[in-house]
């Protein structure tokens, strides 16, 4: 790992950098790693492309070629520590929701991390939302909004549909309404409400009923809708 840092914090120009990455990482050297080698890479490179954490652009672009060649070689051994890793990323006990929805969309570039992520992110998209109560944060739930509807598979599961609608309703429902920022604010109000709207498309009727009394019950108690 100490090798590859310092490929990609050198001097070199990128293309130098592109070569050297090229040779080093082919089948041979990963499936010749140590375990402990191998984890450390992987662990290293997850995290890197998670929080941007290289040197700059091409640092990315590195990161991510040197993955695809540690998850070519040995598939099963990467599936396994992207699974360890990703929960952790993902996490809504350990990381603030803002964070959690940046790794998300970040990690969900790479192909061959869809499963795990999109798996990771459905578990744990509840606890997501129960983290936002009293935040107030209309930005953070178009970014889920956003993620679900590119990603299906980061919906919850269907059994929690009905908790998950009522949490976006309830939050929606204690925002105030920005009077300078209205054409936006209603712009991402509707893409919030097209994904909740999708759900209920395709959900029986004891979850979407639950869902309609409880707006009812909103719509009668106005006062929680505030103009500033």
């Amino acid at each position: 790992m100490e090798q590859f840092q310092e490929i990609i914090h050198s001097n070199s120009s990128v293309q130098d950098k592109e070569n050297v990455i090229n040779c080093l990482f082919n089948e041979v050297y990963v499936r010749h790693l140590s375990e402990e080698d191998y984890f450390q890479l992987v662990n290293y490179c997850l995290r890197a492309l998670a929080s941007s954490d290289t040197s700059n652009d091409f640092g990315k672009e590195a990161t991510t070629k040197v993955l695809y060649k540690l998850h070519a070689h040995r598939k099963n051994e990467f599936n396994d520590i992207s699974l360890q890793v990703v929960s952790e990323l993902i996490s809504p006990d350990v990381n603030q929701p803002v964070d959690i929805l940046a790794v998300t969309k970040e990690l969900l570039t790479i192909d061959f991390l869809e499963d795990v992520v999109t798996n990771e992110f459905s578990d744990n998209v509840v606890k997501i939302l129960k983290k936002l109560r009293g935040k107030l944060s209309l930005t953070i739930l178009v970014d889920i909004a956003n993620v679900t509807q590119l990603n299906p598979k980061c919906l919850p599961p269907t059994q929690q549909n009905q908790l998950f609608c009522t949490e976006i309703i309830n939050q929606i429902s204690s925002l105030n309404i920005p009077l300078n920022q209205l054409v936006s604010f209603m712009q991402d109000v509707m893409t919030v409400a097209n994904m909740v709207q999708k759900i209920w498309l395709t959900s029986p009727s004891d979850i979407i009923l639950p869902c309609l009394a409880y707006i009812y019950t909103l719509i009668a108690d106005s006062s929680k809708c505030t103009i500033i």
